[in-house]
Parts: structure tokens; sequence; C-alpha cells
């Protein structure tokens, strides 16, 4: 399949796509994949992909009704529409048969730290990654493993070489740092005068000179009458990426599906 097919393909999704020779990751990335078995991983090629802005949601709603039946399927459709989508490009790449899924899956998967490495996403004070184009609008969707590269301009150790200082700056601050520190000086948010997502927050967990207060969040979400249930507000005020923004009902199956994650942590804790 050449570029030009592949390209049309994440376009139709909605989807990015970058690749990274295994044998040039950090050794730190590397040990999160297998820190025992880095052989298993040897001369392969990791393929990370992710969804910008609404077209993946509207891909997968035209497509449901394809596994409406199927409620198993039906109780997480993000993650099988991401395999779905995956195995398609990997068929039109001709690298399915010895191609591994690691996410979504079972398997370790440094979705972030990956996805820093690729320059896709730096720390933002809505406690996830924020994208210099798309902005808060993204999210990965699939980590691959196969024998070929699926992106032909694929990450090499010199190329990963200029990302991991800023990754390792970025992963490695901590809480009492200023702005200027806990932010890279790629981050949209080093340019942002408004900081709308700070006072946007009811819950007052976003701050520009700290990392977000999941404590804070988890407490005012799960209030009785917290309007925060199926939206985040921080989020929505973002200026970076806002024509990328996802549709009510997208934010909605996500917040709803980080809501129960957060249960279970605020019940843990």
């Amino acid at each position: 399949m050449s570029t030009i097919d592949l390209n049309s393909l994440l376009t139709k999704y909605g989807l990015l796509c970058h690749t990274f020779a295994f044998n040039d990751l950090p050794i730190n990335i590397k040990d999160r994949l297998d820190k025992k078995n880095h052989a298993r991983f040897k001369d392969c090629y990791l393929s990370l992909i992710a969804n910008v802005g609404p077209m993946f949601w509207t891909q997968l709603k035209a497509n449901q009704s394809e596994w409406s039946d199927n409620s198993e399927v039906n109780n997480n459709p993000v993650d099988y529409f991401s395999s779905k989508v995956t195995d398609q490009l990997l068929q039109k790449a001709g690298l399915a048969i010895d191609a591994e899924l690691l996410y979504p899956g079972t398997a370790p998967a440094p979705l972030t730290m990956l996805g820093e490495l690729a320059n896709w996403s730096t720390p933002s004070p809505l406690g996830l990654g924020l994208h210099a184009h798309y902005g808060p609008w993204f999210a990965y969707r699939a980590l691959v493993k196969t024998t070929a590269p699926l992106q032909t301009n694929y990450s090499t150790k010199e190329t990963n070489d200029k990302s991991v200082q800023s990754y390792t700056s970025n992963s490695e601050s901590s809480v009492e740092q200023s702005k200027n520190d806990i932010y890279a000086t790629s981050s949209p948010c080093m340019r942002c005068a408004s900081t709308a997502c700070v006072s946007a927050c009811p819950g007052q967990a976003v701050s520009i000179n700290a990392h977000f207060n999941i404590s804070r969040c988890a407490t005012h979400r799960l209030k009785e009458n917290s309007t925060c249930k199926d939206q985040c507000h921080a989020r929505n005020a973002c200026p970076v990426g806002a024509k990328y923004r996802y549709s009510d009902e997208q934010s909605a199956y996500h917040m709803t599906h980080a809501l129960q994650a957060l249960v279970k942590w605020a019940n843990s804790t």
C-alpha cells in the first residue's frame, strides 16, 4: 500500500499514525513494554495510532449497526472499533499476518511516553496531553507491533534522540516546579494568556503552577449534583484546537466511562 493510500485511510477515520523502530527507542520505554524480554521486540516496529477531532466518533457511529446485536462489544465500542480500523490498516499494508495488537489489550502500552516522543503531546494543566494543533481533542486508540514499518517515515534513533530530552524533562517535573519547568517550551500552554481552563474548572483542580489535582477533581465530580459528570468544563474552555472539539455525545461517552474509573480509584484510596 502506498503512503497516499495509508494517509487516505487515516484521514477517513480521523487518525494520526507514528511508527517507531523498537531498537532505537529510549531504554525506559523499552522497559515499560517488556523489561525482562527486549528480544521479543528486537528489529520490530511499533505504530502508535490516535484519533483527532470528531471524525473517528462519526465513523464509529456510522458502522455501529454492524455489531449492534453484540452486547459485549457495545460495552466498549471505542476499543472494538479501534481494533477493527487498525486491522484494516494492517491488511491494506500487508502487515497483518505477524502483527500484534498491544493496545487495546492487556499488554503494557506506554502510550503517553510514546506520544510525547512523537511530539504529539506535551503536559497541560488539564492533567492530559495537549496537541499543538488539536489541543485536548485527541486520544490514543491503538499500539501495534509489526515486522516492517507501517509508516514509511518512521522514527529512527536520530529523531528519537531529539525528542527524548524534552520527554524526560516533561515526565520528571515535581509539583513544586513553576510553569516554566512543568510545561515544555513547545507546549501551547506556555503561550496561553487567558488560562481559561483554570477559571472554568468548578473543582479548582486546574492550575498553571502545579500538576492537575486529581483528588479535587474526584471530590467535585462525585458530588450528587455535579455538572462535571458527563463533561469537563476546563477541557471545553481550552482555546487550542477548539474547532476540533468532540460532539456532546462523544464527550459524554468518554466522560461517563472515565467517571466509572474515577469511582474505582476513589474507592481504593
